[in-house]
This record gives C-alpha cells, structure tokens and sequence, in this order.
C-alpha cells in the first residue's frame, strides 16, 4: 500500500480534449483564460501550414497548455479519432462525454472574473460562496467545456 501511494504521488491528471480547432482552442485559453502555451504539433507554424495539405488545411493537431501545476491537452476530433477509433466504435463516433474541470486558484474569483470578461469568457455564473468554504464561477470554453474557478474563502471570526 505504501508503494502505491509513493507512486501515486508522483502522477498526475492530464486533461485530453477533443476540440473541433485546436488552433482556436490554443488562442481561447491563452489570450482569454490566461494560460501559457507548452507545446504543439506539429511543432510550429512552418511544419503546420507544411502539413496542411495532409490535415486539410484545419492546423495544428495537438497542443497542451499550461497555468501553474494545471496542464490540459487538445487534439482536433477528426485526427484523433482517425489515430484512435480503430476498434473501437464509441470513439468513431465522435465525442460521447462533456468535463467539468475544477481549477483551485489563489486570487479572489471576483477580480478573476473581472480579468476574464475583460479578456472576452464567457461566465455561465458569477461568483457565488459555497457551503463547504469556496466562491467559485462558471467559465464555457469555446468547444462547451466548463471551468469551475474556485478560491478558498476566508474563515470568519465569530
């Protein structure tokens, strides 16, 4: 038991996402949610519009993105399916799930959602207080995913 929590504590949780522009997904997360781009293939622009032709034109066809410890991948649907669905039908299909990520963050969620409607998000719901400690909002990526914002209130002093 002690093994698997020793490696478990080295892993972590990447986020792999089907997006319809992996292009417009890279441009919406770092210009309107603030996140850094990390990599993407194929690996820059010039080895993009030289493999347009194989990928019609449509771009890059995976990038990951970073903000802090969070890191999230995209892959165009048609190129990951056309990589993957072999044998297995669900994904030739196309997309069969939604996600709902919950991202912790140190800033308040108030000045966080004035940064990010000033930067064009789209808040599905303004900051609110839960019960169990946190304000947290409701952030819509451009392919429908949600981002829940949360921050840790701070304890009241009765």
């Amino acid at each position: 038991l002690l093994r698997v929590a020793a490696a478990a504590a080295k892993m972590n949780i990447t986020p792999h996402l089907m997006v319809t522009s992996v292009n417009a997904s890279i441009e919406h997360y770092v210009n309107v949610l603030g996140f850094k781009l990390h990599r993407t293939w194929p690996e820059s622009d010039k080895d993009a519009n030289e493999a347009q032709e194989k990928d019609d034109g449509k771009g890059f066809a995976w990038a990951a993105v970073e903000l802090g410890k969070i890191n999230i991948m995209f892959s165009r649907d048609d190129c990951y399916r056309e990589q993957v669905a072999e044998g297995v039908p669900s994904i030739a299909k196309g997309p069969t799930c939604t996600a709902t990520f919950y991202i912790t963050v140190a800033k308040d969620v108030d000045d966080l959602e004035k940064e990010l409607l000033s930067r064009g998000a789209r808040v599905l719901k303004k900051p609110y207080k839960t019960f169990y400690g946190m304000k947290e909002m409701l952030v819509e990526d451009i392919d429908g995913y949600i981002l829940v914002f949360g921050s840790v209130l701070p304890q009241e002093v009765n």
